[in-house]
């Protein structure tokens, strides 16, 4: 008892000493949405500028917002044009205000359903673990850079939740609502794979997947879907950035490039390797899949958690801010180690740790010139998250060997 409670507390006194730093840092005379709304006007991240250019020229987002870099310029699905056009409406200033507070208005809604999804046999562990997951450099890293990641944890998180509650209709708006944003909630479609709506919830978000784009048209022309899923789309698939992806590919060319990984920004993956990460999400997937019939779908917030680490590190692209999507995987592992502490809280305190470091922090420059050393500070986030989904599925290894003895028939 002694120690649940001291893990708990080292994890709610880090909360507070991180809310009282952010008051400090803050005048009294201005909220913190104040102030990133005027930091943004200084100095606005690319990727919100070219959002922003998008909504304002939907009709040729791809070529007006394009730019030399190959992953640079208005890279995003057709319908986010639609949502930039809304948040641009009161004026660039405030387009990134109105942003942050969707953002963090979605997030507090991926936060509740995930406190609904979770199980409360001990209340004080769900909590700490919950402070722990905010915690991490991501979350702000995303809030700061005006990403989607808010937008589309929430799509996963309420596809999740309503799968469970047997709700086929918010199921099927959800995972189309998070393909539109950035395809990758389609993935959702494995949580249902055992729902008894199942078939409901597929024919739900086939039909407004198709019906999205359709209802669009006033705003956004049909020739723009064939310019994303025909050219913007391939090409992406080409590519990714050893000085800033997170995923497998990714630290992979971080380390074959070396010292000079830190200039290059994108190059041409090799075949081999695009193989390779498609046979890490396939296998990620079936994982999830397994995990879930393992656990005869009484944990799926840990279903969830194991598909998105799977898509952080098999997506080639995978940039630091998209680890906000770890949240849950972060949440899970922090809550059951506070809950029922054993060999693995140091080993989970440590992937937490690393999580807490940003991205952009540089080594101290007597360890930079070591090549090991900079691969595996490169490479901490992917490695973190890894660990962490290995440390899952081993506290369920007697649920797996169970279903393992099903699977081969022996009593």
């Amino acid at each position: 008892m002694v120690r649940r409670l001291a893990i708990a507390a080292v994890l709610l006194i880090a909360g507070a000493a991180l809310l009282i730093a952010g008051l400090i840092l803050v005048p009294p005379h201005k909220s913190a949405l104040w102030l990133l709304g005027k930091i943004q006007a200084l100095r606005r991240p690319p990727d919100f500028e070219f959002m922003l250019c998008g909504g304002r020229q939907p009709e040729a987002a791809y070529t007006a917002c394009a730019d030399p870099h190959p992953l640079l310029g208005f890279l995003n699905p057709p319908p986010v044009t639609v949502y930039a056009r809304l948040i641009d409406a009161a004026g660039p200033d405030w387009a990134f205000r109105i942003h942050t507070l969707a953002s963090l208005m979605l997030l507090g809604i991926a936060l509740l359903l995930l406190l609904r999804l979770a199980e409360w046999t001990k209340p004080h562990a769900v909590f700490a673990a919950l402070i722990g997951a905010l915690m991490i450099a991501p979350v702000a890293n995303s809030l700061y850079g005006g990403h989607l990641d808010m937008l589309l944890l929430a799509a996963f998180v309420i596809g999740a939740w309503a799968a469970v509650r047997g709700r086929p209709w918010l199921t099927g708006a959800a995972i189309a609502g998070g393909f539109w944003l950035e395809l990758y909630p389609v993935l959702l479609v494995v949580l249902v794979a055992v729902q008894t709506h199942r078939r409901r919830i597929i024919l739900v978000a086939a039909a407004t997947t198709a019906a999205i784009p359709l209802l669009l048209i006033p705003w956004v022309p049909l020739s723009l879907y064939g310019d994303y899923f025909g050219e913007v789309l391939p090409a992406l698939q080409r590519y990714t950035a050893p000085g800033h992806a997170l995923s497998f590919a990714g630290v992979l060319t971080h380390m074959q490039a070396g010292a000079r990984a830190s200039q290059l920004y994108a190059i041409v993956m090799h075949p081999a390797l695009r193989w390779a990460s498609l046979v890490i999400l396939a296998l990620g997937i079936l994982v999830a899949m397994l995990h879930q019939r393992a656990m005869r779908d009484t944990a799926p917030l840990e279903t969830l958690a194991l598909l998105l680490a799977t898509f952080l590190i098999a997506a080639p692209l995978t940039s630091p801010h998209h680890y906000v999507l770890a949240v849950p995987l972060v949440f899970v592992t922090l809550r059951r180690v506070v809950e029922r502490p054993s060999w693995e809280v140091p080993l989970v305190f440590a992937c937490w740790a690393v999580l807490l470091v940003p991205s952009w922090l540089p080594l101290p420059a007597p360890l930079e010139r070591f090549a090991s050393v900079r691969a595996l500070y490169y490479a901490r986030y992917p490695l973190a998250i890894a660990a962490m989904a290995g440390l899952l599925m081993l506290a369920r290894r007697m649920e797996w060997q169970a279903l393992l003895t099903r699977r081969g028939g022996r009593p």
